[in-house]
């Protein structure tokens, strides 16, 4: 199989060379890496030519004339390459050696559209921060057990858990993955684990396969629970987000939800993926119940009727934190984290 990398840059020259270091390094060397480059002001694009002069590889750059943002430039990376699997990558984190070699016999497989893995969580200097990726997301034990027994999608309908960096997929997916819809709410790597979870098999490896680097610069990094100075990152503690905050997360489930039921819900697609039809009544599913929590009235009152229909139908159960969240949404108050609902 053909393998493609798609490394997106924007001013990492701190930390690019490290990260070409990594991927020239595999035990399994990909087939071409394209580096799309959002318009760099620092030296990021001339250190990826010197790496490129050497690679054992095909390295082929792409210097926007604007700044597109991340999610859009991963977008045209994703559509440049050539490769049967696509691996992503950031600009300032290292890759194990041997994370191809893991990764793609998995992909061998035609049923599997997507493979991810744990990441060691690490500072600006690389050194462990004691923590892996999963665990400071929190994976809770019923996510986990989706994971494992084969069933991804149900978990990605709350939230996502795939880091992009991570991850790897079938290019033959990337025409329902493209383009990106309008008022996507996720960024790339959790629409792209959307549509690949919908469509076919989601492989979850339980290994770090990179050090995933946390500090100041980064555009996004992992939800630490303990606040570190040297990763420039902290997750607020349970029980602070707001109404707002909650409801602004519930919005943006439901428009995301609503953008893959309009990207699949097609009878060519059906037929082309048989796991389609369930996904997509899934999804309907939860965009119902998400429209209920956003429409619940003002008054606690008032909302007591439907909140108690809604527990009812199960959906709170399926779909949200049960009784917690139901309680919660009686008061109009919401006190834990959206991740947690």
């Amino acid at each position: 199989m053909k393998t493609s990398v798609a490394l997106c840059t924007y001013n990492g020259a701190t930390h690019i060379r490290h990260q070409l270091t990594s991927i020239v390094g595999q035990s399994v060397l990909p087939n071409e890496l394209i580096v799309n480059d959002d318009r760099s002001s620092d030296g990021t694009v001339d250190i990826v030519r010197e790496v490129a002069r050497s690679a054992p590889f095909n390295v082929r750059i792409t210097v926007h004339e604007s700044n597109l943002g991340s999610t859009l430039n991963f977008a045209d990376a994703i559509r440049q390459c050539s490769g049967d699997v696509i691996f992503l990558a950031d600009q300032d984190d290292e890759w194990h050696p041997q994370k191809i070699e893991h990764l793609l016999p998995h992909l061998a497989d035609p049923s599997v559209g997507l493979v991810f893995t744990d990441a060691l969580l690490v500072d600006a200097d690389l050194r462990p921060l004691g923590t892996g990726l999963w665990e400071a997301l929190r994976l809770t034990p019923a996510e986990h057990t989706l994971l494992r027994e084969g069933r991804p999608f149900e978990a990605l309908l709350k939230r996502n858990l795939v880091t992009g960096a991570t991850a790897a997929f079938r290019s033959d997916l990337r025409d329902l993955i493209l383009p990106l819809p309008d008022g996507l709410g996720r960024i790339h790597d959790g629409w792209i684990a959307l549509i690949c979870s919908a469509t076919s098999r989601v492989v979850a490896l339980d290994e770090p396969t990179i050090s995933y680097r946390q500090h100041a610069a980064q555009q996004l990094g992992a939800p630490l629970r303990l606040k570190s100075s040297a990763a420039g990152r902290s997750l607020a503690p349970l029980g602070s987000a707001t109404s707002s905050e909650v409801t602004a997360e519930l919005q943006v489930l439901q428009d995301d939800l609503l953008c893959l039921v309009d990207r699949l819900d097609d009878p060519d697609i059906a037929a082309r993926y048989p796991t389609v039809p369930s996904a997509l009544a899934l999804a309907q599913d939860v965009v119902g119940h998400t429209q209920l929590r956003l429409a619940l009235p003002g008054p606690w009152h008032r909302r007591v009727p439907a909140v108690v229909r809604e527990l009812r139908t199960g959906r709170y159960g399926r779909y949200s934190n049960g009784v917690r969240s139901a309680l919660k949404d009686m008061s109009g108050l919401h006190l834990a984290r959206v991740a947690r609902r």
